[in-house]
């Protein structure tokens, strides 16, 4: 059974993601239609094979073929339509056949792609969709991976299709949903002010009848006729004015308007797409930063991977809102979306809420020179740009991360050209570390750099605050015209280490203490927030992620700067600094709470709170109130009782209460 989700005149949208067999490894035949799968897996959409292996440490998670099959149905009333399948996600290498045919193969983990299978099809009876995918290295393919441990892409490649499937059915005249799998409409905005706005609104039409036709386009109120040959597709473009408009203003004021683009086959409405729209205009200034709609807007915030434990890749819309919940909480004004392109559903969500967000093509790690290579890239960065253009909270498409190579000012400079080409209206970034043989930020209109002073132990990186301060003043005053940002920052901590002295660890070795990593972001953002010429301040990363290569922190196989744990459970302590600092919703967190088990009697107690007033009792006794500029309450020499101990603090913010406690336990040495 296929289950409907949408229907829009003439469009219908159904959901094709349940009941489908599932096999891991090579096997002859798969693809046909007259095949025995009943041995195979049943599975739902989304999935990966790699949920478990690809973050259990060793680098040597499944790499190789998964296929995949189904029986589907297409209505006998819907023959005379068109009828595409649309996947929003495999990675990576992708052949897909129905009823035994091969219709196409896609190349590329993270964009939406569709197929015409409306030929192949026997409308009313059964048949047979069969999807060949594979996460094997590839050096034609971005992100490029070499296979030792020194020379990696820093995240798992999660095999599988972990993102749902559709049929998507129209009329044969139609807004062309084969355009680089976006949705047909790219809108352009231009000249953009409190007074007045204007919009450029392309569509894309293709008619699929035998002979030539006249159309009709309805955008907002704005109509035109064009003739429209046989077979044959065109563009159709029309640009709007609006006045005095409505302003998306971030999280201050995220109003959306809507676009819809109608086409129209005489009267009668064949075809619609409804797309987002948030107008604004923001500029990146070398000293003063992010502007937008004529104010400073101070940029912080995460990036995010969008992996989590035991599910990989293959999450459903409930965990994207999860994700995107747990960032807002916080207090983040941006995320970075790295390093590849995210699904629809997580940008919906930046739209509405008023997330600046950071987009990026999976160019990262290595570049493998090749003509191949470097087609696939660009094709990459053309899919990221169509399919996301619309969405308002992009403010910047990136070019590459950490590419330690010599040899890739071409591919970036036509990268880079690519973008403008495509879209004028937004500034191009990049994400750079202090390992490059070059500075490459040139290459870009705004540049980042990912810095982690008082983490990796190199001789740049000696701790967390002056040596960044350092840096980025003399940075500012080298290079007045450039702007530049921190697109990384953070430190590891696995919750259950802890120690009540935190010293650097080694990055690499097995000890990453919870009460590091809070104590580092602590002095990290000290100098962030006080050099406003940082365009934005990016903390890497919201969530432990799968890099099955890592061996570190006593965590095989995950990356543990996230600010959360892998299955989002906990929220480190670090995580509450930020919400001190970045929000205004009163509050109390006692730090160091999972530091259950004590063995000084003499201790310290530290609190963050973004309450005017914090007030301390251990044991019922009450120790003393204290307030604080930097959202750190702490009060030192602290006697514990042998034994079970209680910790309470009492927040106040006018006339509220607020409460929060803990329970220690101290053993004596």
């Amino acid at each position: 059974m296929i289950k409907k989700s949408m229907g829009i005149y003439a469009r219908e949208v159904l959901n094709l993601s349940n009941s489908w067999k599932f096999y891991k490894g090579i096997l002859n035949g798969s693809e046909k239609e007259v095949f025995d799968d009943t041995k195979w897996d049943s599975i739902d959409l989304p999935h990966t094979w790699n949920n478990l292996d690809g973050q259990d440490g060793g680098g040597d998670f499944y790499r190789g073929d998964g296929w995949y099959r189904k029986h589907f149905t297409v209505n006998e009333c819907q023959f005379g339509k068109k009828v595409y399948v649309q996947f929003d996600g495999i990675c990576q290498v992708s052949d897909v056949y129905v009823n035994g045919k091969h219709i196409g193969q896609h190349i590329g983990s993270f964009a939406t792609f569709r197929y015409d299978i409306t030929s192949l099809l026997r409308f009313g009876e059964d048949n047979i969709i069969a999807v060949k995918a594979n996460n094997e290295r590839s050096g034609g393919i971005a992100p490029y991976q070499i296979g030792n441990q020194d020379l990696w892409v820093d995240f798992t490649m999660f095999g599988g299709i972990y993102r749902e499937v559709h049929l998507l059915i129209t009329d044969k005249l139609q807004i062309d949903p084969l355009f680089f799998g976006s949705c047909g409409v790219l809108i352009t905005q231009r000249n953009v002010s409190e007074v007045s706005a204007n919009i450029e609104v392309t569509t894309k039409i293709f008619s699929h009848y035998d002979q030539t036709n006249a159309e009709n386009c309805e955008i907002c109120k704005v109509s035109g006729s064009m003739s429209l040959e046989a077979n044959k597709g065109n563009s159709f473009v029309k640009s709007i004015n609006i006045g005095s408009p409505h302003l998306w203003n971030g999280l201050k004021d995220p109003y959306l308007y809507q676009v819809i683009v109608k086409l129209l086959d005489g009267d009668t409405v064949v075809d619609r797409v409804i797309q987002p729209l948030g107008l604004r205009y923001f500029h990146i200034d070398a000293n003063d930063g992010f502007v937008l709609n004529g104010v400073y807007y101070d940029l912080h915030g995460v990036a995010r991977h969008q992996d989590r434990a035991d599910k990989g890749w293959a999450i459903s819309e409930k965990e994207h809102l999860e994700d995107f919940n747990i960032i807002r909480e916080m207090g983040s004004t941006m995320i970075r979306l790295s390093h590849y392109q995210h699904a629809q559903h997580f940008l919906d969500l930046c739209d509405k809420n008023g997330m600046v967000t950071w987009a990026e093509v999976c160019f990262v790690g290595h570049y493998f020179n090749s003509k191949a290579f470097d087609q696939n890239v660009k094709k990459q960065m053309k899919e990221l740009i169509y399919q996301n253009m619309n969405h308002p909270a992009i403010i910047c498409w990136g070019l590459l991360n950490e590419i330690n190579e010599d040899g890739i000012e071409k591919v970036t400079e036509s990268l880079n050209n690519l973008c403008h080409m495509i879209d004028p209206t937004r500034p191009t970034t990049l994400a750079m570390h202090g390992g490059e043989p070059k500075d490459w930020g040139y290459l870009s209109d705004v540049e980042g750099h990912n810095k982690y002073f008082g983490w990796y132990k190199y001789s740049w990186y000696e701790n967390a605050t002056g040596e960044f301060a350092d840096w980025a003043d003399k940075r500012h005053k080298d290079f007045p015209e450039r702007k530049f940002c921190i697109s990384e920052y953070g430190a590891g901590a696995n919750i259950y280490q802890h120690e009540a002295n935190p010293s650097q660890p080694e990055p690499e070795g097995q000890w990453h203490s919870e009460e590091y990593q809070a104590f580092y972001h602590e002095e990290t953002w000290k100098a962030m927030k006080e050099r406003p010429f940082l365009w934005c301040k990016i903390i890497w990363n919201a969530f432990d992620f799968a890099s099955d290569p890592r061996n570190e922190g006593a965590r095989p196989g995950i990356n543990d700067k996230g600010l959360v744990t892998h299955d989002r459970k906990i929220k480190k302590d670090a995580y509450y600094f930020y919400k001190a600092c970045w929000t205004e919703e009163p509050f109390v967190y006692i730090t160091e709470r999972r530091h259950k088990e004590r063995i000084d009697e003499i201790i310290s107690v530290k609190v963050y709170s973004n309450c005017d007033l914090v007030e301390l009792e251990v044991n019922g006794v009450k120790i003393g109130s204290k307030s604080s500029i930097d959202r750190i309450f702490k009060w030192k020499e602290i006697t514990l009782l042998e034994g079970e101990n209680t910790i309470e603090t009492i927040g106040k913010r006018n006339d509220e209460i607020f409460y929060d406690n803990c329970r220690w336990e101290l053993t004596r040495k």
